[in-house]
């Protein structure tokens, strides 16, 4: 049996806690409750695999584009360099009209069609390796059945798998129905939950890796603090 390949988180102290990262193939599900950490990590996600050469489709649903391709190509260069393609899907825009905010270079989606477009975009990308982003698929099930979405879930991550690619989904918690969160979680090859923990005075901000399919002993609860340059995580693992 050969060794499971490993690729970058876009995080250097997560990818070392995890022994060297994420399993290629993976559809990681990051949940959390409403924070600038699920944005970023999910830029530090897509900046990962530009740095690695991946191709990297990133869809944006809870922000304006603008910015987006720069922050993650700055985050790219930071890694170490930025040797793939990144193409940057607008999504948000077509929620409210208009072009405010909307970056000159990313594709922009239909607010109907949104769904299909991030499959068929996974789907043509799988012909070569590809990093797939999506931030965040709450604001992508508005208004839709959960059912319809959680279909499309399980086939990008059949996709996924099939093409050794890496996948990252953030979705927001207390949006949802339990049994919907559940069956994601389930469906997904990855888990991860960044929560905050108040004790005292103190706020302690955490990312819990719950689930990591072909990963050896990948449950833990991990701290991290949010800088200019992203999410940092200390690469040492603390023995108790």
């Amino acid at each position: 049996m050969s060794p499971t390949e490993l690729a970058t988180s876009g995080i250097s102290g997560l990818d070392a806690q995890l022994g060297g990262g994420l399993p290629r193939g993976s559809t990681v599900l990051v949940l959390g409750e409403p924070c600038n950490a699920l944005s970023v990590f999910a830029e530090q996600f897509t900046a990962g695999g530009v740095a690695q050469g991946d191709q990297a489709l990133f869809f944006e649903f809870d922000r304006p584009s603008k910015g987006c391709g720069d922050r993650i190509k700055a985050l790219a260069t930071d890694i170490g360099g930025t040797k793939g393609k990144l193409q940057v899907y607008d999504g948000y825009a077509a929620q409210f009209g208009g072009t405010n905010g909307h970056a000159p270079d990313a594709i922009r989606l239909g607010a109907k069609n949104a769904l299909d477009d991030v499959l068929n975009e996974a789907m043509k990308a799988s012909a070569g390796r590809y990093r797939l982003t999506i931030d965040s698929l709450s604001s992508l099930c508005q208004g839709r059945d959960e059912r319809g979405v959680l279909d499309v879930f399980r086939h990008l991550v059949h996709n996924g798998e099939e093409a050794g690619a890496m996948q990252m989904v953030t979705l927001v918690k207390g949006l949802h129905t339990p049994q919907f969160e559940a069956a994601l979680k389930h469906a997904a090859t990855g888990v991860m939950e960044i929560g905050v923990e108040r004790k005292g005075f103190g706020i302690y901000n955490y990312l819990q890796v719950t689930k990591m399919l072909n990963l050896r002993d990948p449950t833990r609860i991990l701290l991290f603090k949010e800088t200019d340059k992203g999410l940092w995580l200390e690469s040492t693992k603390r023995v108790f």
